[in-house]
């Protein structure tokens, strides 16, 4: 018994320590952000950014985890229990409750919270994409509500087919489509194309910057700190680590084998990416640009969270010079 509590408090701590990093992300796409836009909306970004954590805890902890991990094995598609945190108390304690029983939403508390709080990071790094975007010409209160929402529901909802055992997308579950399911290892498409996607629908919806298009064609607007997008891309690098790596929710049973793995790969990939865009844009612009190297980064990064577990180094290299042109694409 003491072996087997060891062993759980190992890796107890190592999801909390990931999920630490994880949180750190939320500094770098701030800062990341703040560098890459006119210094005016250098406010509006931070507070932003600083309230998506707030309200992904919010609506999280309260709606999005019972939504994505909620129900039992004949729930594919979305979780119903373990709102605000709570289990079924009747499900738990009562076979036939009363009919004055209290609801599962007020029941007993869940267990495993070290995983309540990893999953919110990842919750929370979903909706602070979206927010470079749509920058400059989104009114905060409309974002705010929009934070809440894609926490809450438009994320929770693929995150349960995708890693609540029950979902019909999850590779190790029993209802896996077609018996094979999906393997996304830490959120390429979870996390990111969902970000990217509602990014996209609300850049359209909310329409370019102020200035962005004239008569005589598109205007690139420079950022007003290439020093914080720089450091912005450092803290994203280094969260990454504990962003993919922490997805093995543990080191016991041979598993650091397979996090030492991942974090190689999360080295190589953004490697490559950037020697990728460096030498596309020498090739098509004639000069070294920072800010799109800072940018292929980040695109090497994101490439390689769905496969970083079981894909081996070279494959790494190729997965970060592929995100690289497609980012200059």
């Amino acid at each position: 018994m003491e072996d087997e509590d060891l062993k759980s408090a190992i890796n107890v701590a190592w999801v909390l320590l990931c999920t630490a990093l994880v949180f750190w992300e939320q500094a770098g796409f701030a800062m990341w952000e703040a560098g890459c836009l006119r210094s005016t909306s250098l406010h509006s970004i931070l507070l932003k950014n600083m309230c998506d954590a707030a309200i992904g805890a919010a609506a999280f902890f309260t709606l999005g985890y019972a939504i994505g991990f909620g129900g039992g094995a004949d729930h594919k598609f979305a979780g119903n229990d373990k709102f605000f945190l709570k289990a079924c108390a009747a499900r738990l304690h009562n076979p036939a409750p009363p009919p004055f029983a209290l609801p599962a939403a007020l029941g007993v508390a869940i267990d495993d919270y070290h995983i309540v709080f990893f999953q919110w990071a990842f919750a929370a790094t979903a909706a602070t994409t979206v927010s470079g975007c749509m920058a400059e010409r989104t009114q905060f209160a409309g974002y705010l509500i929009y934070s809440f929402f894609v926490t809450a529901f438009i994320y929770a909802v693929p995150l349960h087919w995708l890693w609540a055992d029950a979902g019909w997308l999850c590779a190790w579950g029993d209802n896996a489509a077609f018996g094979y399911g999906m393997i996304d290892f830490a959120g390429s498409g979870i996390v990111h194309m969902l970000g990217g996607a509602a990014g996209l629908v609300g850049s359209y919806v909310v329409g370019p910057r102020a200035g962005r298009f004239t008569d005589k064609g598109p205007v690139q607007i420079e950022g007003h700190s290439i020093a914080l997008t720089t450091l912005g891309v450092y803290c994203l690098w280094f969260g990454w680590f504990g962003f993919n790596a922490g997805y093995t929710l543990g080191t016991t049973g041979g598993m650091w084998k397979t996090a030492a793995l991942i974090c190689v790969n999360t080295t190589i990939s953004p490697s490559a990416s950037i020697l990728s865009v460096l030498l596309l844009e020498k090739f098509l612009a004639g000069y070294y640009d920072t800010s799109k190297c800072m940018n292929g980064i980040v695109a090497g990064l994101v490439g390689i969270t769905g496969p970083c577990g079981v894909v081996e180094p070279y494959a790494a290299a190729i997965i970060g010079i592929v995100s690289g042109a497609v980012y200059c694409g």
